[in-house]
């Protein structure tokens, strides 16, 4: 294939009219010189169902799919400039074309019908990743991860927390657990540079003591857990500045008195 002398066949008019748009050419041939000029595409909510013709974007540096209803994202396979991907709410058939996207920065799959994340191992650079929304069971795929900062894991209701232990702890900031099923929260207690946790309406959820080590949170959202009635876990945390409780059992307030902005 000569990128700059083909001609892209679309296969989706919606998704040709957002290359025209974002070309600023409604009407006449599309060349694949055309398509390499194209740095950014944007096309959220447009009932896109096939990217065909993407593959020519070859300088592509951020796309943004969200909310189509898109299921084969192959044609991206070809696609490695690209340091910002958000597929969220696609029903995405599988993740491998992304296997060879190795420059990604920052990819969001929420939403996306994903159990096995497996295709996503070697995607090492990522800084920030959303998972949120899906199936997924198993985090070691992500062991090798140098750089990742924000985790993003909210409604993985089957999700295993032991298999983050074989993530690197120091590189975390931010990790949002809310709405999923997690009990124990001791796979956590070495994750010393956490800043920002989340831990939403974990219905199972009632001994805080593994947080007793994270003395750099400064927020903390432990809301709908109605099972926690002890906050005294906490009480050495003297970084923390904001505390969401409301929705859980606790009536003693006392050993979080240094918390500034407390949500009861």
């Amino acid at each position: 294939m000569d990128d700059l002398i083909d001609i892209p066949k679309f296969m989706d008019a919606r998704f040709e009219s957002l290359i025209r748009n974002t070309l600023n050419k409604p009407t006449g041939e599309i060349t694949g010189e055309d398509m390499a000029q194209i740095e950014k595409i944007e096309g959220e909510n447009l009932e896109i169902t096939d990217v065909s013709g993407i593959e020519y974007c070859v300088n592509l540096f951020l796309l943004d799919l969200g909310d189509n209803n898109i299921k084969d994202v192959s044609p991206l396979c070809r696609l490695t400039n690209l340091h910002f991907l958000t597929l969220n709410n696609n029903p995405l058939l599988s993740l491998d074309p992304l296997r060879k996207l190795i420059n990604l920065s920052r990819l969001f799959l929420k939403g996306c019908d994903i159990n096995n994340i497996g295709a996503l191992s070697d995607l090492i650079e990522i800084y920030q990743l959303d998972l949120s929304n899906n199936s997924i069971r198993d985090l070691s795929p992500l062991e090798n991860y140098v750089t990742l900062h924000d985790l993003l894991l909210d409604d993985n209701p089957n999700l295993d927390l032991n298999t983050i232990q074989c993530l690197k702890p120091e590189l975390f900031s931010v990790l949002t657990l809310n709405g999923n099923q997690i009990k124990n929260l001791e796979p956590l207690c070495k994750f010393f540079d956490l800043e920002l946790l989340w831990l939403k309406d974990n219905k199972v959820l009632c001994d805080l003591s593994p947080l007793s080590s994270l003395k750099n949170l400064f927020l903390l959202n432990i809301s709908g857990n109605t099972n926690i009635k002890d906050l005294t876990p906490l009480k050495n945390l003297s970084r923390l500045v904001e505390l969401c409780v409301d929705g859980t059992n606790v009536t003693d307030f006392s050993p979080v008195k240094h918390v500034k902005n407390l949500y009861k």
